[in-house]
């Protein structure tokens, strides 16, 4: 993986292409989407997809420089080093973020590379599926990517924890915008473009605010929603 730092406080990882999957990756994928194997099909996705692919995640990092009840205020450098301030409106930021610490914008991206595959298995919604779960094998790994990351390199340890827009109404998917506005032309390096509904293009990237803390938070905690597949912590009121 490729590192590139830039003056404003960004960093860039990237895997350049062609990038393979791991071994265990790519035979969970085969064993999974087997009956849509019919003639090597998922095996020439695969390949495919191998020989373009290119996930990468930017990061950015931001001081907070002021708290209230309604959100928080963040202050990065720009390019000639002179301080630049962004609001971000969200009760779940006001209630997570300290003042005078150090918080990281990030996004995450399978790339725009194995986005265009995906697309264009559209008039085939089985092998649609199955390139879209490959784009999402990609994102998974590049996020490992950038959690060990923050962990060695910004943190220090494993005293951190995330926030997505969108993952909660206390800070719902309008606050794309002011996260992808603190990113900057981060945002750009990676291919992701933020859609008029806040959704992020290529499908399978995520974006968030990691934030330093004692006691790890997940949005599942405020999440009441039962038997969900993708719960990764008990339910605990606010």
């Amino acid at each position: 993986m490729t590192i590139t730092n830039y003056p404003y406080g960004g960093v860039l990882l990237l895997e350049p292409a062609p990038f393979a999957l791991d071994e265990k990756t790519r035979a969970a994928l085969l064993e999974k989407w087997d009956a849509a194997n019919y003639d090597g099909e998922v095996d020439d996705l695969l390949d495919e997809a191998e020989a373009v692919a290119s996930p990468c995640a930017f990061l950015r990092r931001a001081y907070v420089t002021a708290v209230d009840e309604a959100g928080a205020t963040l202050t990065v450098e720009d390019a000639e080093g002179e301080p630049k301030t962004y609001r971000i409106d969200s009760p779940l930021v006001a209630e997570k973020l300290h003042p005078n610490t150090t918080v990281v914008g990030t996004v995450t991206t399978c790339g725009r590379a194995l986005y265009d595959i995906s697309v264009a298995y559209k008039d085939d919604p089985l092998l649609r599926e199955v390139a879209e779960d490959v784009c999402l094998a990609y994102m998974r790994h590049v996020s490992v990517a950038l959690h060990e990351y923050l962990r060695e390199h910004i943190y220090g340890g494993d005293k951190f924890s995330r926030l997505s827009p969108g993952s909660l109404s206390s800070w719902d998917i309008t606050g794309q915008n002011s996260l992808f506005a603190l990113l900057g032309e981060g945002a750009d390096l990676t291919g992701v473009e933020l859609t008029p509904s806040y959704l992020m293009i290529p499908y399978k990237s995520a974006s968030g605010l990691s934030f330093p803390t004692d006691s790890p938070f997940e949005s599942c905690m405020r999440c009441p929603r039962q038997n969900c597949p993708n719960r990764r912590a008990e339910y605990q009121e606010a």
